[in-house]
């Protein structure tokens, strides 16, 4: 559990900053609305978190698109679990490494 929670993390701290640099970019060239929370000035902008605000302008459909997700990776994992024995699988290497 330890190597895909710091897999996971790593891939939180980077896509923290880039989400907020990137968003507005990326929403303009494909005609999206910008859902990125209003920063402490009129330039800044911030990613939707209980922290920064604005969760509630995103879907709750993508809430439970990414519970599906998480769900469907344990499964995988659970799965993979019974060939900890055979020495072919190590707790949490699920193949994917940043």
């Amino acid at each position: 559990a330890e190597i895909k929670h710091g897999r996971l993390a790593m891939l939180a701290a980077l896509g923290w900053p880039i989400a907020e640099e990137f968003q507005p970019l990326l929403s303009q060239a494909l005609g999206k609305p910008d859902l990125l929370a209003a920063g402490k000035d009129a330039v800044s902008e911030r990613a939707p978190s209980l922290l920064n605000g604005g969760l509630e302008n995103i879907s709750p459909a993508f809430f439970a698109l990414g519970i599906v997700f998480s769900a469907a990776v344990e499964f995988l994992a659970l799965q993979w679990g019974g060939k900890v024995e055979e020495g072919e699988y190590q707790p949490g290497d699920l193949g994917f490494d940043p």
